[in-house]
Protein backbone atom coordinates (compact mmCIF):
# COMPACT_ATOMS: atom_id res chain seq x y z
CA UNK A 1 0.00 0.00 0.00
CA UNK A 2 3.13 2.47 0.34
CA UNK A 3 4.71 1.72 -2.98
CA UNK A 4 7.86 0.42 -1.23
CA UNK A 5 8.11 -3.20 -2.22
CA UNK A 6 7.92 -4.52 -5.40
CA UNK A 7 7.66 -8.23 -6.26
CA UNK A 8 8.12 -9.67 -9.69
CA UNK A 9 7.33 -13.75 -10.41
CA UNK A 10 9.11 -15.48 -13.15
CA UNK A 11 8.01 -18.62 -15.21
CA UNK A 12 10.58 -19.36 -17.27
CA UNK A 13 10.18 -22.53 -19.27
CA UNK A 14 6.21 -21.66 -19.38
CA UNK A 15 4.50 -24.41 -17.25
CA UNK A 16 2.57 -21.87 -15.11
CA UNK A 17 4.93 -22.43 -12.01
CA UNK A 18 6.95 -19.72 -10.83
CA UNK A 19 10.91 -20.24 -11.30
CA UNK A 20 11.83 -16.91 -9.70
CA UNK A 21 11.22 -14.39 -7.00
CA UNK A 22 12.43 -10.80 -7.18
CA UNK A 23 12.35 -8.72 -4.13
CA UNK A 24 12.55 -5.56 -3.86
CA UNK A 25 12.01 -3.57 -0.60
CA UNK A 26 12.56 0.08 0.09
CA UNK A 27 13.59 1.69 3.48
CA UNK A 28 13.21 5.08 4.65
CA UNK A 29 15.44 5.30 7.54
CA UNK A 30 15.37 7.94 10.38
CA UNK A 31 18.19 9.62 9.48
CA UNK A 32 17.26 10.68 6.22
CA UNK A 33 19.26 7.97 4.44
CA UNK A 34 17.09 4.90 1.75
CA UNK A 35 18.22 1.92 1.98
CA UNK A 36 16.97 -0.66 -0.79
CA UNK A 37 17.37 -4.27 -0.11
CA UNK A 38 16.80 -6.21 -3.92
CA UNK A 39 16.68 -10.64 -3.47
CA UNK A 40 16.84 -13.38 -5.76
CA UNK A 41 14.38 -16.24 -4.75
CA UNK A 42 13.72 -19.91 -5.90
CA UNK A 43 10.02 -20.91 -5.96
CA UNK A 44 9.87 -22.26 -2.62
CA UNK A 45 11.08 -18.76 -0.88
CA UNK A 46 14.80 -19.37 -0.37
CA UNK A 47 16.91 -16.54 -1.66
CA UNK A 48 20.24 -17.38 -3.32
CA UNK A 49 21.17 -13.90 -3.88
CA UNK A 50 20.88 -10.07 -2.55
CA UNK A 51 21.63 -6.85 -2.93
CA UNK A 52 21.54 -3.99 -0.55
CA UNK A 53 22.28 -0.02 -1.86
CA UNK A 54 22.22 2.60 0.96
CA UNK A 55 22.17 6.31 -0.07
CA UNK A 56 22.95 8.69 2.27
CA UNK A 57 20.42 11.87 2.92
CA UNK A 58 22.86 14.10 1.58
CA UNK A 59 22.71 11.87 -1.72
CA UNK A 60 26.27 12.04 -2.12
CA UNK A 61 27.31 8.61 -0.64
CA UNK A 62 25.98 5.17 -1.84
CA UNK A 63 26.85 2.01 -0.40
CA UNK A 64 25.91 -0.91 -2.22
CA UNK A 65 26.82 -4.49 -0.99
CA UNK A 66 26.33 -7.59 -3.19
CA UNK A 67 25.93 -11.18 -1.61
CA UNK A 68 26.00 -13.27 -4.35
CA UNK A 69 25.48 -16.77 -2.70
CA UNK A 70 23.14 -15.70 0.27
CA UNK A 71 25.32 -16.89 2.81
CA UNK A 72 24.94 -13.53 4.98
CA UNK A 73 28.77 -12.50 4.10
CA UNK A 74 28.83 -9.30 1.65
CA UNK A 75 31.39 -11.00 -1.23
CA UNK A 76 31.61 -7.20 -2.78
CA UNK A 77 30.89 -3.66 -1.18
CA UNK A 78 30.84 -0.63 -3.74
CA UNK A 79 31.00 2.50 -1.84
CA UNK A 80 31.04 5.83 -3.62
CA UNK A 81 31.47 9.75 -1.58
CA UNK A 82 30.77 12.72 -3.56
CA UNK A 83 33.08 15.79 -2.54
CA UNK A 84 32.04 19.37 -3.50
CA UNK A 85 34.81 21.98 -2.44
CA UNK A 86 34.06 25.55 -1.41
CA UNK A 87 35.49 26.62 -4.87
CA UNK A 88 33.27 24.50 -6.75
CA UNK A 89 35.86 21.26 -7.50
CA UNK A 90 33.43 17.78 -7.02
CA UNK A 91 35.36 14.83 -6.72
CA UNK A 92 33.85 11.69 -6.22
CA UNK A 93 35.54 8.19 -5.24
CA UNK A 94 34.56 4.85 -5.25
CA UNK A 95 35.60 1.81 -3.74
CA UNK A 96 35.43 -1.77 -3.93
CA UNK A 97 36.26 -3.87 -1.16
CA UNK A 98 36.33 -7.83 -1.00
CA UNK A 99 34.28 -9.97 1.69
CA UNK A 100 37.38 -10.00 3.59
CA UNK A 101 37.17 -6.00 4.17
CA UNK A 102 40.74 -5.30 1.61
CA UNK A 103 40.55 -2.94 -1.20
CA UNK A 104 40.38 -4.34 -4.66
CA UNK A 105 39.80 -0.97 -6.40
CA UNK A 106 39.57 2.58 -5.88
CA UNK A 107 38.36 4.76 -8.80
CA UNK A 108 38.79 8.65 -8.09
CA UNK A 109 37.22 11.33 -10.64
CA UNK A 110 37.93 14.94 -9.90
CA UNK A 111 35.85 17.57 -11.99
CA UNK A 112 36.73 21.25 -12.20
CA UNK A 113 34.20 23.55 -10.92
CA UNK A 114 34.09 25.09 -14.94
CA UNK A 115 33.29 21.27 -16.33
CA UNK A 116 36.41 21.61 -18.53
CA UNK A 117 38.90 19.54 -16.81
CA UNK A 118 38.76 15.76 -15.47
CA UNK A 119 41.39 14.00 -13.99
CA UNK A 120 40.58 10.20 -12.90
CA UNK A 121 42.99 8.14 -10.85
CA UNK A 122 42.87 4.79 -11.14
CA UNK A 123 43.90 1.99 -8.42
CA UNK A 124 43.72 -1.03 -10.21
CA UNK A 125 44.36 -3.50 -7.50
CA UNK A 126 43.62 -1.17 -4.27
CA UNK A 127 46.95 -1.40 -3.28
CA UNK A 128 46.68 2.32 -2.49
CA UNK A 129 49.01 3.32 -5.34
CA UNK A 130 47.33 4.60 -8.94
CA UNK A 131 47.94 2.60 -11.50
CA UNK A 132 46.93 5.24 -14.78
CA UNK A 133 45.61 8.60 -14.36
CA UNK A 134 44.11 10.41 -17.22
CA UNK A 135 43.40 14.05 -17.35
CA UNK A 136 41.08 15.92 -19.97
CA UNK A 137 41.06 19.45 -21.12
CA UNK A 138 38.92 22.13 -23.12
CA UNK A 139 40.24 24.95 -24.18
CA UNK A 140 38.68 28.38 -24.81
CA UNK A 141 39.51 28.03 -28.92
CA UNK A 142 38.07 24.47 -28.31
CA UNK A 143 40.89 22.32 -28.38
CA UNK A 144 40.76 18.94 -26.46
CA UNK A 145 43.35 17.39 -25.13
CA UNK A 146 43.47 13.60 -23.69
CA UNK A 147 46.78 12.57 -21.48
CA UNK A 148 46.76 9.04 -20.00
CA UNK A 149 49.84 8.29 -17.93
CA UNK A 150 50.25 4.88 -16.88
CA UNK A 151 52.53 3.68 -13.48
CA UNK A 152 54.12 1.02 -12.07
CA UNK A 153 53.17 -0.55 -8.90
CA UNK A 154 55.55 1.98 -6.95
CA UNK A 155 53.78 4.96 -8.85
CA UNK A 156 56.68 5.30 -10.86
CA UNK A 157 55.47 6.94 -14.12
CA UNK A 158 56.05 4.02 -17.17
CA UNK A 159 54.89 5.81 -20.75
CA UNK A 160 52.55 8.46 -21.46
CA UNK A 161 49.62 8.90 -24.09
CA UNK A 162 48.52 12.23 -25.53
CA UNK A 163 45.62 13.23 -27.73
CA UNK A 164 45.00 16.88 -29.05
CA UNK A 165 42.02 17.86 -31.24
CA UNK A 166 41.94 20.92 -32.37
CA UNK A 167 38.69 22.82 -31.96
CA UNK A 168 37.27 22.43 -35.68
CA UNK A 169 37.65 18.47 -35.19
CA UNK A 170 40.34 18.60 -38.30
CA UNK A 171 43.69 18.26 -36.54
CA UNK A 172 44.52 15.49 -34.45
CA UNK A 173 47.98 15.21 -32.90
CA UNK A 174 48.80 11.74 -30.63
CA UNK A 175 51.85 11.48 -28.97
CA UNK A 176 54.04 8.48 -27.02
CA UNK A 177 56.38 8.11 -24.61
CA UNK A 178 56.84 4.29 -24.60
CA UNK A 179 58.90 4.43 -21.15
CA UNK A 180 57.84 7.44 -19.30
CA UNK A 181 62.05 9.15 -20.18
CA UNK A 182 59.88 12.61 -20.88
CA UNK A 183 61.04 12.02 -24.79
CA UNK A 184 58.31 11.47 -27.89
CA UNK A 185 59.02 8.59 -28.59
CA UNK A 186 56.24 8.44 -31.72
CA UNK A 187 53.95 11.32 -32.71
CA UNK A 188 50.82 10.91 -35.20
CA UNK A 189 49.74 14.22 -37.24
CA UNK A 190 46.50 13.55 -38.62
CA UNK A 191 45.49 17.14 -40.46
CA UNK A 192 42.56 16.84 -42.46
CA UNK A 193 41.52 19.64 -45.22
CA UNK A 194 38.05 20.65 -46.88
CA UNK A 195 38.57 22.34 -49.85
CA UNK A 196 35.79 25.08 -51.71
CA UNK A 197 35.01 22.60 -53.91
CA UNK A 198 34.21 20.08 -51.45
CA UNK A 199 37.01 17.38 -52.18
CA UNK A 200 38.36 16.26 -48.57
CA UNK A 201 42.57 15.34 -48.11
CA UNK A 202 43.71 13.64 -45.16
CA UNK A 203 47.01 13.47 -44.23
CA UNK A 204 48.87 11.68 -41.51
CA UNK A 205 52.39 11.96 -40.72
CA UNK A 206 54.38 9.94 -38.47
CA UNK A 207 57.30 11.48 -36.56
CA UNK A 208 59.90 9.15 -34.42
CA UNK A 209 62.60 10.82 -32.06
CA UNK A 210 64.24 14.03 -32.01
CA UNK A 211 60.66 14.85 -34.39
CA UNK A 212 61.62 13.51 -37.67
CA UNK A 213 59.74 12.54 -39.93
CA UNK A 214 59.12 8.66 -40.41
CA UNK A 215 56.39 8.07 -43.19
CA UNK A 216 53.17 9.83 -44.49
CA UNK A 217 49.86 8.10 -45.64
CA UNK A 218 47.61 11.03 -47.97
CA UNK A 219 44.01 10.18 -48.54
CA UNK A 220 42.11 12.50 -51.32
CA UNK A 221 38.23 12.30 -52.03
CA UNK A 222 36.28 14.12 -54.90
CA UNK A 223 33.66 16.14 -54.06
CA UNK A 224 30.86 13.61 -55.39
CA UNK A 225 33.20 10.36 -53.72
CA UNK A 226 33.36 9.36 -56.91
CA UNK A 227 37.37 9.02 -56.87
CA UNK A 228 39.36 8.27 -53.90
CA UNK A 229 43.04 8.05 -53.99
CA UNK A 230 45.38 7.12 -51.35
CA UNK A 231 49.25 7.99 -51.58
CA UNK A 232 52.22 6.37 -49.58
CA UNK A 233 55.59 7.78 -48.11
CA UNK A 234 57.48 4.94 -46.77
CA UNK A 235 60.19 6.50 -45.80
CA UNK A 236 59.44 10.42 -45.07
CA UNK A 237 61.41 11.68 -47.66
CA UNK A 238 58.70 13.41 -49.33
CA UNK A 239 58.59 10.91 -52.35
CA UNK A 240 55.41 8.83 -52.70
CA UNK A 241 56.27 5.21 -53.54
CA UNK A 242 52.57 3.92 -53.98
CA UNK A 243 49.44 4.69 -54.66
CA UNK A 244 45.91 3.48 -55.14
CA UNK A 245 43.23 5.09 -57.08
CA UNK A 246 39.39 4.20 -57.17
CA UNK A 247 36.62 5.17 -59.54
CA UNK A 248 33.25 5.12 -60.26
CA UNK A 249 31.64 6.09 -63.12
CA UNK A 250 27.36 5.47 -63.21
CA UNK A 251 25.89 4.63 -66.71
CA UNK A 252 22.70 6.38 -67.76
CA UNK A 253 21.76 2.81 -68.38
CA UNK A 254 22.28 1.82 -64.88
CA UNK A 255 25.43 0.54 -65.26
CA UNK A 256 28.34 1.01 -62.70
CA UNK A 257 32.08 0.71 -63.52
CA UNK A 258 34.68 0.66 -60.36
CA UNK A 259 38.10 1.04 -61.80
CA UNK A 260 40.71 0.27 -59.24
CA UNK A 261 44.65 0.71 -60.08
CA UNK A 262 47.50 -0.15 -57.96
CA UNK A 263 50.76 2.46 -58.43
CA UNK A 264 54.07 1.70 -57.61
CA UNK A 265 55.84 4.25 -59.81
CA UNK A 266 56.90 8.14 -57.82
CA UNK A 267 53.92 10.44 -58.25
CA UNK A 268 55.10 14.17 -59.64
CA UNK A 269 52.42 17.31 -58.88
CA UNK A 270 49.30 14.48 -57.76
CA UNK A 271 49.52 12.87 -61.14
CA UNK A 272 50.79 9.20 -61.33
CA UNK A 273 53.16 8.35 -63.58
CA UNK A 274 54.56 4.91 -65.09
CA UNK A 275 52.50 1.75 -65.82
CA UNK A 276 49.80 0.86 -62.81
CA UNK A 277 51.46 -2.32 -61.36
CA UNK A 278 47.35 -3.69 -61.36
CA UNK A 279 44.57 -2.53 -61.92
CA UNK A 280 40.83 -4.03 -61.51
CA UNK A 281 37.85 -3.17 -63.48
CA UNK A 282 34.25 -4.17 -62.36
CA UNK A 283 30.91 -3.48 -63.94
CA UNK A 284 27.65 -4.05 -62.76
CA UNK A 285 24.38 -3.60 -64.46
Amino acid sequence: ANGLTTTVSEARDGDGIVDLVMLESTTLNADGSITVLTEDRSRDGATYSSSTVTTSASGRTTTQTNDYDADGIADLTVQSDLDIAVDGVQTQTTTRTAANGDAIGRLTVENSADGRAVTTYNDVDGNGHDDMRITATVADDGTRQSESEYLSTGGALQSTYTMTTSGDGRTITRERDRNGDGEIDLRTVDVTDIATNGSVTREVAYYGREDALSAREIYETSDDQMRSKISFDFDGDGTVEASNESQTIYAGNGDVTQTQYVYGSPIVNGDSIGTPIEATITTTT
